[in-house]
């Protein structure tokens, strides 16, 4: 693991227990061509317990995965679902994961670890036990910058693609959520979008005032429901 700082808790004088440690992602694996950035997401509880202890529980299936080296995890955040809804809040968190796999194995492996955690894809936008976004690796733009920017400019509310492109990287809907954007910025500020070329905190979606996102102290186990 290779970490720049010890483990801290968003909340002063308390540290964050094993099962949720925080630490960026070292400066040279930022931008690095085999560094896979990783959104989870939830906001349903699971036989894991709440949805915060499910995300800690999906970060350990991941970490320990063959092919996976875990070398970033952001705090915990709290965000409103995304398009509104009367859901229940997310619990949210981004990881960094150093793998010599494929973006197309990648996403089988998030797939497969959704699967096995219950989650069903059925109907879009809704209550989910477990949601695992694949959201940058590397430098790449896939399928290819065309598709990509078609994908991007594509509404919320339009259907879901119904062909299949293959794994779609950056994810088109990162730069425009904030759930994503700040757990990304807090372990890597010096990432850099692959298509734009901007931070996380210089898109447009870091400062969206129509989407309630903070961090919380609360950790698994601990009241993170």
């Amino acid at each position: 693991m290779d970490a720049e700082t010890p483990p801290t808790s968003a909340l002063p004088g308390k540290r964050l227990p094993p099962a949720w440690q925080v630490f960026p992602v070292s400066h040279s694996y930022q931008n690095d061509e085999a560094v896979a950035f990783v959104a989870l997401g939830a906001n349903l509880p699971s036989a894991h317990g709440s949805a915060a202890d499910t995300l800690a529980a999906a970060v350990a299936t991941l970490a320990g995965r063959n092919g996976f080296d875990l070398v970033g995890q952001s705090s915990l955040y709290e965000s409103a679902p995304v398009p509104p809804s009367d859901q229940p809040p997310f619990r949210n968190a981004v990881i960094a994961l150093r793998t010599g796999l494929a973006p197309d194995r990648v996403l089988a492996a998030l797939h497969e670890v959704e699967r096995g955690f219950g989650r069903t894809r059925a109907v879009r936008w809704e209550a989910r036990l477990l949601d695992l976004d694949l959201i940058a690796h590397g430098h790449r733009v896939l399928p290819d910058r065309a598709q990509w920017q078609r994908l991007a400019a594509t509404p919320d509310q339009s259907p879901a693609p119904t062909e299949a492109v293959g794994p779609c990287v950056p994810h088109p809907r990162a730069h425009l959520r904030r759930f994503v954007l700040a757990p990304l910025a807090e372990i890597a500020p010096d990432w850099r979008h692959p298509v734009w070329g901007a931070t996380a905190e210089a898109l447009p979606g870091f400062a969206a005032p129509d989407q309630p996102c903070r961090r919380i102290a609360a950790t698994p186990g601990q009241g993170a429901a």
